[in-house]
């Protein structure tokens, strides 16, 4: 039976990372200086070479940011124990936040996809590690001994009841004079030790646990709260309750309707519940020990609904929680691990580009740094991989498909780097004064080195561009017809994507960007076969907006044609005069 790939694929915009791609390709990561070797043991699953210049276009999952060819792609007949780590491993962002979400009758998990690919001779060990979230996790609905949902009038008379049978409710007005509703459970908590309750609630509200007051909201939830998600993952009360063995609390909720504009007259209250656990320090040795005992080392993670969704900005592009702590500790072990990045945006990877020398040193002084010893071997951005995300991701681990995306935008090395524009209306009038310098052309106007530059990307193999021909000059208003050869060089087959870029005349009017994505276009290739890739380069990449005239207008020049792996490489150069 022919295995279905991922469904729920990501869309592809005007830039690389989508080109030629096909439905259920999954994609890599950002390369890294250097080899690791010395008292790091090479993988028993490890075949072929993954070099850091190797490149391709592909789907749901992005090319690979980092790739030393020590691991990946991985042979499931030489490989006993894999571990599988971190928050997103066992809670996958699958889509995105908010309205844009869909429910598909199966989602199938990292976990579910690794154990399906690697079969029965290979142990898979799963370990959270550390928290993605912020909230606890949903209450078990077997743990909901009995609920009810009571709607009050304005003198705290109960006009209506029904029974609850999640842990969860949308309290809506169904009549004028419900302005109130009452959420009561019995929650049974099962394990000695201190269980914590929360109780998510969007509206003036009131929580007590077994009778105590833990939690009392005044505000009134509002329409802007809903444009703002917040009914999503609404925040409330939390309490620690103490349980020898089986207890049985009630949990009461008050809550005031809230009138929210368009959306009507609605409330929403999510139980929430998380069981005894060991320590953050605990669960992170944990999943270094797990990884210590393996032959490769599995790290999956990203961001969650809570903090990249509809609705809201991010306060932060950090991952969330104690993830980077986790992908250091995991590294440390020396066992081959490969980060998975389950996000749907930049997030800042501190550690992307740290080093394992050889001899156990960090940095160039040949001195033991604060981060010694824990490099990672490859990284993959997984986006929002859809319903089929587990069986993607085993297909890329397992050189199955070739990780061949490409970035759609730069990623940052830190939030101080990202350029900085305009965002507060004033006077209710938002300036555009960025004009063209969106995106990498705002970064190469700063002069700011990236992580990874747009249009970044690697696979299993590697590429060489050997020759550019571009005619000398063309006419203004007619496309431009170039061609590249490349040849893969490294020892498995896959896809190069070359990307031409433009450069505007020297002192030419209006100003204009550094260099500007013009053309794409890719081939696959066996190792050692070479090719000749065709660009087109549209006459409109070469035109501006002429506000007086109300048209498009080529100003005359010498361009420069720039062509390679990404935005920030020169491999080939060229010059067309037009006019």
């Amino acid at each position: 039976m022919e295995r279905r790939r991922v469904a729920g694929r990501r869309g592809v915009g005007g830039g690389p990372r989508g080109a030629g791609g096909r439905q259920g390709r999954p994609g890599a990561a950002a390369g890294a200086p250097g080899r690791r070797a010395g008292r790091r043991r090479a993988a028993p699953g490890a075949r072929g070479r993954c070099p850091v210049r190797a490149t391709g276009v592909g789907g749901p999952f992005d090319g690979g940011l980092r790739a030393d060819g020590r691991a990946f792609p991985l042979d499931r007949s030489r490989l006993r124990r894999v571990a599988l780590l971190g928050p997103n491993a066992v809670d996958a962002f699958t889509q995105g936040g908010g309205s844009g979400r869909t429910y598909p009758e199966r989602v199938v998990s990292p976990a579910e996809g690794l154990r399906a690919a690697l079969g029965d001779g290979v142990e898979l060990v799963v370990e959270q590690g550390c928290d993605a979230r912020g909230l606890l996790p949903p209450l078990d609905g077997e743990a909901l001994r009995g609920a009810t949902v009571e709607w009050l009038d304005d003198e705290g008379a109960v006009v209506a009841r029904q029974p609850l049978e999640r842990p969860w409710t949308s309290a809506s007005r169904r009549e004028p004079g419900q302005t109130r509703a009452r959420v009561t459970a019995e929650v049974e908590l099962v394990g000695d030790g201190t269980h914590l309750l929360e109780a998510g609630v969007l509206g003036a509200h009131r929580t007590w646990v077994d009778g105590g007051l833990v939690h009392h909201e005044p505000r009134h939830a509002t329409a802007d709260d809903v444009l703002a998600s917040v009914n999503n993952n609404p925040r409330g009360g939390r309490a620690e309750v103490e349980v020898a063995g089986r207890r049985t609390v009630e949990v009461r909720v008050d809550l005031a309707i809230p009138d929210l504009g368009g959306f009507g007259h609605w409330g929403v209250v999510v139980l929430r519940h998380q069981p005894p656990r060991p320590s953050l320090d605990q669960r992170i040795a944990a999943a270094a020990e797990a990884a210590a005992g393996s032959d490769v080392a599995v790290v999956v993670v990203g961001t969650n609904d809570e903090v990249e969704s509809e609705g809201f900005d991010r306060t932060s592009l950090a991952l969330p929680g104690a993830q980077d702590r986790l992908v250091r500790a995991v590294a440390a072990t020396g066992t081959p691990t490969v980060v998975v990045v389950n996000a749907g945006a930049p997030v800042l990877l501190p550690w992307l580009d740290e080093r394992d020398d050889a001899d156990g040193t960090n940095g160039a002084d040949g001195t033991t740094g604060t981060n010694a010893g824990t490099a990672v071997d490859a990284v993959v951005w997984a986006w929002f991989p859809g319903q089929e995300c587990g069986a993607a991701l085993a297909d890329v681990l397992l050189g199955v498909t070739e990780p061949a995306g490409r970035l759609p935008w730069t990623l940052p090395a830190s939030e101080r780097d990202v350029p900085e524009r305009p965002l507060t209306p004033v006077d209710g009038v938002l300036d555009y004064a960025e004009g063209v310098f969106v995106g990498h052309r705002a970064w190469d106007a700063a002069g700011v080195e990236p992580a990874r530059p747009f249009g970044f990307g690697l696979g299993w193999t590697s590429w060489a561009f050997d020759k550019l021909t571009a005619p000398g000059r063309a006419a203004p208003g007619e496309p431009v017809t170039v061609t590249v050869a490349v040849r893969n060089t490294g020892e498995r087959r896959g896809r190069c994507l070359a990307q031409a870029y433009l450069e505007p005349p020297a002192g030419g009017q209006p100003e204009r960007p550094v260099r500007w994505l013009a053309a794409f276009e890719g081939t696959e290739l066996d190792p050692g076969e070479a090719d000749e890739i065709t660009l087109t380069v549209s006459a409109r990449a070469f035109a501006v907006w002429d506000v007086t005239a109300g048209d498009w207008a080529t100003p005359p020049g010498r361009y420069g044609l720039v062509v390679g792996a990404h935005s920030h490489d020169a491999a080939l150069r060229a010059v067309v005069e037009i006019g």
